[in-house]
């Protein structure tokens, strides 16, 4: 329970791609069945193979009730939730999430989204962006910039490509909390193509995920509706 809102219960979902690990994610939808809805598709932080394997068997409640709590209370329009943990072992380059997206959690939704918001936290602040910048995706959310850097370094001309192919600007919000040893963003920030309009803001708090977590700005960035 999540003030007044019951929570939905969780679809656990698990992908055989002939992986060395069996991705898995869980599908929360918010709201009626059998209509089309927004999707926001979060991406997690790096952890060990052990951690990721033990995470398999909880439910993600740490992020699904901020996510409840920024719908706020009362009726509002369904949405779509994909928690993805950040990839292990998948042998595969940055672009994976987007196959991913494309070709297992997407059809697991029976009508296409009417918009894609995408939340990166920590290294999934990689996955997130490039997902959002080819599937032109409304918004994103960064928490922590620490994979950031994998992306704007190395993807330079990507980034440069996609952002230029858009029909209007990504619209994206960053936070770095004061004590994240991930360092600042702002050495990131500067080399962000033009077509992606990201603002910061810097709070105080650590690298660790409690520290970051306000999805309240998937509601400001319009792919949540109040």
């Amino acid at each position: 329970m999540s003030g007044d809102r019951v929570l939905p219960a969780p679809r656990f979902r698990e992908f055989e791609l002939g992986l060395t690990t069996r991705p898995y994610a869980n599908h929360d939808r918010f709201g009626p069945e059998g209509v089309a809805a927004p999707c926001v598709v979060y991406v997690g932080g790096s952890v060990v193979r052990e951690k990721y394997e033990r995470r398999r068997a909880t439910e993600p409640r740490t992020l699904v009730e901020p996510f409840a709590q920024a719908l706020g209370p009362g009726p509002h329009g369904p949405v779509d939730l994909w928690v993805v943990p950040c990839p292990v072992d998948t042998g595969q380059d940055d672009e994976w999430m987007v196959g991913h997206y494309d070709d297992q959690l997407r059809p697991e939704v029976s009508l296409e989204p009417t918009a894609l918001g995408c939340v990166g936290y920590s290294a999934g602040a990689h996955h997130a962006l490039l997902l959002a910048l080819i599937r032109e995706a409304h918004a994103l959310a960064v928490l922590g910039p620490a994979g950031l850097h994998r992306t704007v370094d190395a993807k330079r001309h990507l980034l440069n490509s996609l952002a230029s192919k858009r029909t209007r600007p990504l619209q994206a919000r960053g936070f770095n909390n004061d004590r994240d040893p991930a360092g600042a963003h702002t050495q990131w920030s500067r080399s962000l193509p033009p077509g992606i309009h990201v603002s910061w803001e810097q709070r105080p708090g650590t690298h660790r995920f409690p520290s970051y977590v306000d999805l309240h700005v998937l509601r400001e960035l319009g792919v949540v509706a109040p």
